[in-house]
């Protein structure tokens, strides 16, 4: 929580975690920042390649977000974030993974 990442100032920002092994995932928390996406998806991948949409998030508040999904083996998840809730880039302070 001490440090932010931020995006450009444009839509369709993305963030990808890679582990170094392959994870059984089924939430992620994201704790925002005040430039927030309004509307986000949270994606999977075992390459890096090919991506599955394990969850759809819209109209959030900011704030922090708790996104539950089915299990789902991934070595690679990405916060997409499809539209800006300000004028700002997309700024998160936190991502978690939750993995078993």
């Amino acid at each position: 929580m001490n440090t932010r990442w931020a995006s450009p100032i444009m839509d369709n920002a993305w963030l990808m975690l890679k582990f170094t092994r392959k994870y059984d995932v089924d939430k992620v928390i994201i704790n925002w920042e005040n430039a927030y996406a309004k509307d986000y998806d949270i994606q999977t991948s075992l390459d890096g390649r090919r991506w599955t949409t394990v969850a759809k998030v819209r109209n959030s508040d900011g704030g922090e977000d708790e996104v539950s999904f089915n299990p789902t083996t991934a070595q690679y998840v990405r916060l997409k974030c499809i539209n800006r809730a300000t004028g700002y880039g997309i700024s998160i302070w936190e991502m978690q993974v939750l993995a078993h």
